[in-house]
């Protein structure tokens, strides 16, 4: 089993709309600080929202092969499964629109096995889970940045893991430009009792012999 899901809450800032009829939907969220995550919506899906509307978008977070000049280079991003106007407090609980909205975050939810493990010794961890990646089931290897505790266990290649996690959207200069970088980052993290309970069960099936 594994989890791939994404939950924000957030102001529309920007529509801007692609060649196949899909577009990217920039929010305006929070975290410790105002965020900007975009989103990929697909066509039908986002013609209606208009810049400044409060919006809750649920969707997952889709890993692709994208050509730049160094040749073919993996990403990722955040893919929109649902998207719509977001209701205020009393709207949400009496039916009646008042004025207020609940607060605004970006939550990203993963469950699957860690594939890769980088310990760039400046306190950070760099994990690649795989996960189901979308509703056709094709495979995505989430990219996530753990802050080493110190105290504690660590995970490593291998381990099947549970994950909640933030977003942060720092800009950095490269080759004299300002890119947005999303990030996602480690909030909390366990181990998946659930599927390892499975594997060890597997196994005694697979390893115990018929005595007829």
């Amino acid at each position: 089993m594994t989890e791939n899901k994404v939950v924000a809450s957030g102001r529309v800032v920007r529509i801007r709309r692609l060649p196949n009829g899909s577009a990217v939907v920039m929010l305006a969220s929070k975290a410790s600080k105002m965020i900007f995550p975009s989103f990929t919506v697909p066509s039908g899906a986002w013609e209606k929202l208009r810049v400044r509307d409060r919006v809750h978008v649920e969707g997952h977070v889709e890993t692709y092969l994208a050509n730049t000049k160094a040749g073919k280079v993996k990403k990722q991003k955040f893919t929109a499964d649902t998207i719509g106007k977001e209701p205020t407090l009393t709207e949400d609980y009496f039916g009646i629109k008042g004025k207020f909205y609940p607060e605004m975050y970006v939550r990203v939810y993963l469950r699957g096995e860690i594939t890769g493990m980088t310990d760039t010794k400046d306190g950070w961890l760099h994990y690649v889970i795989a996960v189901d990646g979308d509703n056709d089931r094709r495979e995505s290897f989430v990219k996530v940045n753990h802050k080493k505790p110190e105290y504690g266990k660590t995970f490593d290649k291998g381990d099947k893991i549970c994950a909640v996690c933030g977003v942060t959207t720092a800009e950095k200069e490269k080759d004299g430009k300002q890119i947005k970088y999303e990030d996602i980052c480690v909030l909390d993290i366990a181990g998946d009792k659930e599927n390892t309970k499975q594997d060890k069960e597997e196994k005694v099936r697979v390893d115990v012999e018929p005595i007829f």
